[in-house]
Formats: structure tokens, sequence, C-alpha cells
């Protein structure tokens, strides 16, 4: 299906999936990510991890704390993918993740999180509640066991999942024009690569 052409990666199309897009610079919380999916792993043990975007060699980083972590097969990097190719990715994940650790301006990528349609995971941290709620993304706090219960409660719960979803694209539709989220997403899109310090994808 055309599932496959994307998530190339054994992710069948009926197990629940976990995706982050953005760099893989430290601040945005990849290790803590993959503690806390191995630790939602033991409640949702059929879920997949998969990883958008960063440059080859944080790819090679992490893929092998994966593998340190003994979640190898369920975590997938599909390296950077074309803007075209987002939205479709977004509509295949259950949970888009941002579990980023520090940093103050609120990281572009949740605007466009909010309006895909998928409930949010991220961490409480001002980053993130500047414009999160509890009513519009699941908050957890900065540690593996907390992000992989909130992971776990998200992929067992589609109820609360929906609720999510459909508040978060209201109060995206509500709070910015068309123009302010263009903006908005044309500067995290030409970020996406970005490695430069200051940077917050």
């Amino acid at each position: 299906g055309q599932g496959d052409s994307i998530l190339r990666s054994g992710v069948d199309g009926t197990s629940p999936v976990v995706m982050y897009v953005g760099n893989l610079e430290h601040y945005q919380g990849i290790t803590l990510l993959l503690e806390g999916f191995r630790h939602a792993l033991i409640r949702v043990p059929n879920a997949h991890l998969v990883i958008v975007g960063g440059i080859e060699e944080d790819i090679a980083h992490y893929g092998r704390r994966a593998i340190q972590l003994g979640i190898g097969s369920r975590v997938h990097f599909l390296g950077q993918r074309p803007v075209s190719e987002l939205d479709q990715l977004f509509r295949q994940a259950d949970v888009l993740v941002s579990p980023r650790l520090k940093g103050l301006n609120t990281p572009m990528k949740i605007y466009s999180y909010l309006d895909s349609g998928t409930a949010v995971l991220a961490t409480r941290l001002r980053t993130h509640t500047q414009v999160l709620d509890d009513h519009t993304a699941y908050l957890v706090e900065p540690d593996p066991e907390s992000l992989g219960d909130g992971l776990a409660e998200l992929l067992s719960n589609p109820v609360l999942r929906e609720h999510l979803a459909s508040h978060a694209k209201a109060y995206v539709q509500r709070e910015f024009t068309p123009e302010a989220a263009h903006r908005k997403l044309g500067s995290f899109y030409s970020m996406m690569e970005s490695r430069a310090s200051g940077a917050e994808v």
C-alpha cells in the first residue's frame, strides 16, 4: 500500500506508530524519547517509533543507542524527507512526539503537529506549555518513565487521541491565521536541516 513506500521499514500499517520529526540535536531529547519508548513497549509491545530528520552522524549515534536499549528492531530512522511528504507521514502516525529537554522558544514543528489531526505528546516544559495545554496535547514530565507511560496511555486510548487531535486542530485554526501559520511553517521547514547553533526546530 501507499504506507509502505514511506514507512518502508517493517511497519505493517496495523501496529501503532509514534513519530518524531525534526533535527536530532541534543536539546531535542531523542535519548529521552528512546528510553521512554522502551518503557512504553512494556505495555504496547507492537508499537513502532519512526524518526524523521537528522544528519547521518546523528542517526548513526541514536541508532546505536536504540540497539543498546534492545529496541533496534522497533525504531526506524527515515532521515530527511521532502516537505511534501510530511503531511502523509503525519497521517500515518498515531502519536506525534516532541520530547525536547530545553529551549524557550516554542518549536515550529508544534504548529504543524497540532494541525495534523494526529495526537501530540510533549514534555511539560515552558518551550511547549506557552502554546500547549492539557486539552491540546498529552503533557509529560521529561523523564523516561513519564514519557513512556504517556505514550502507552495514548496508544491504548483512541478516544483520548481523537479528543486531543481535534482540540489541537481547532486551536491552531482559531489562533493562527493562514498567513501566520504559513510563516511559522515556512521557517520550520527551512530549519529542518539546520544545525546552526540556536536554531530551534
